[in-house]
């Protein structure tokens, strides 16, 4: 009798995922110690994958495209700006890491491992999401029994935050927690609109709901525009039409509701938290207009916005809890890359955004949907919260939005190959 044997292969490129899942959800704990090797380690086994390709096809597989080429000009750009930078070691420095994260953008990974690397990703956002409503049950559950997994770092502004009523969970930043549960919700929403399953829909209603135990307003907000945006993007036809006209009429509804009760904004102020409400507009922003206005072609250089607002106001109280980043991604450009580089950066996250809409219309299988799916809503997600916080700035959720875009490239070459999108034509 002959022996059957069975032998599967794992991808050298799967060993990426476990990184992914450690830096995207960018938790306050003692995982902090390992963000900067592994960001190293990242482009360095890359280039180890680069070299096997090389050695097994007899030439290397890079992504180009037209969105990639406008991404690599992007980044020359932002590097040129060391010349005249006025802290040229930050612009260097975050160049580096931008160009670093930039890499998935042509590495070519399969969809296969993208797929898991959701998969993974939404393991463990649930498993955070979990340790939330138990925080909300046992407020003393991070600053208590489990302190010890926090950075030390974080503890005095967790400890602030639980004071507060306001709980994290395993996070330990509320900040960071709103936001991977909007992940959470984002990957099980595109699941639901693409495979209908009800499992996905009572996840996604369980993501949202944890987001309010974080206190954060803007990222409370975000899932239901993005349910909206998704029925408007992922819709065809007359569907579309109505969708966006239910969408007008709810939001003119909300805008008549809000200004006639305008307390109800108000409820949703969480005191003692070093809430930017009056930090923003009146310190952070007027300082990077005031960069504008100095150099209004090509700004500062990138990533010079702190060392600008702490040299003009060292002493300032508001400053030492909150000196970090505008809070703005769109007025931090105009004041670090100028009208050029904004209009530059601008013009590429819309191209990409665009880009990745036609992909979902012409995407035939379901699983390459739900990935472009996912993708949109996540640069959906990083540009809406760019308005009041630092995406482009805070290195996790600048990764989080390579990645998507990455995802989108790797659908596109899959459905390329099969003879499903033309790309000659736009998609």
């Amino acid at each position: 009798m002959n022996k059957i044997s069975i032998r599967k292969t794992i991808p050298i490129s799967y060993i990426l995922i476990l990184p992914l899942c450690i830096i995207i959800p960018n938790t306050v704990t003692i995982l902090m110690g390992l963000y900067a090797p592994l960001r190293w380690f990242i482009p360095f086994y890359i280039l180890f994958i680069f070299i096997i390709r090389a050695a097994k096809n007899k030439k290397v597989n890079l992504t180009y495209t037209p969105e990639v080429g406008l991404w690599a000009f992007c980044l020359l750009f932002l590097w040129a700006g060391v010349l005249y930078s006025v802290d040229k070691n930050a612009t260097m420095d975050y160049c580096i890491t931008l160009s670093i994260y930039s890499i998935f953008l042509v590495a070519r990974l399969r969809v296969d491992f993208y797929s898991l690397l959701y998969k993974c990703l939404y393991a463990i956002l649930f498993v955070l999401m979990i340790s939330i409503y138990i925080n909300g049950f046992v407020p003393n559950l991070m600053t208590g029994p489990l302190s010890f997994l926090v950075a030390s770092g974080g503890k005095e502004a967790l400890a602030l935050e639980v004071s507060s009523g306001i709980y994290s969970g395993l996070f330990a930043d509320r900040a960071s927690a709103a936001f991977g549960m909007n992940l959470g919700f984002i990957i099980s929403l595109s699941s639901f609109l693409n495979n209908y399953k009800k499992k996905h829909l009572f996840a996604s209603i369980l993501f949202f709901a944890a987001i309010f135990f974080t206190g954060k307003r803007t990222l409370a907000i975000i899932p239901v525009i993005l349910v909206f945006l998704a029925l408007i993007f992922i819709s065809k036809g007359n569907l579309r039409k109505i969708y966006i006209f239910i969408t007008a009429i709810l939001t003119s509804f909300i805008g008549i509701i809000l200004i006639a009760f305008p307390q109800i904004l108000m409820s949703l102020d969480r005191t003692g938290t070093g809430d930017l409400t009056t930090g923003r507009d009146t310190i952070l922003w007027p300082v990077a207009f005031d960069m504008f206005n100095s150099h209004k072609l090509l700004g500062t250089g990138i990533n010079t916005f702190n060392s600008v607002i702490q040299s003009q106001n060292p002493n300032n109280l508001t400053l030492s809890n909150w000196g970090f980043h505008a809070h703005n991604i769109y007025i931090q450009f105009l004041g670090e890359v100028g009208i050029i580089g904004t209009l530059l950066l601008c013009t590429a996250i819309i191209y990409f955004l665009v880009k990745t809409v036609k992909t979902i219309h012409k995407a035939q299988n379901s699983k390459y949907k739900t990935l472009a799916t996912i993708s949109l809503l996540i640069q959906f997600l990083w540009i809406i919260y760019g308005l009041t916080g630092n995406t482009f700035y805070y290195s996790s959720q600048f990764l989080c939005y390579i990645v998507a875009l990455s995802t989108m490239e790797a659908v596109i070459y899959e459905e390329k190959k099969r003879g499903n999108i033309n790309l000659s034509q736009g998609g």
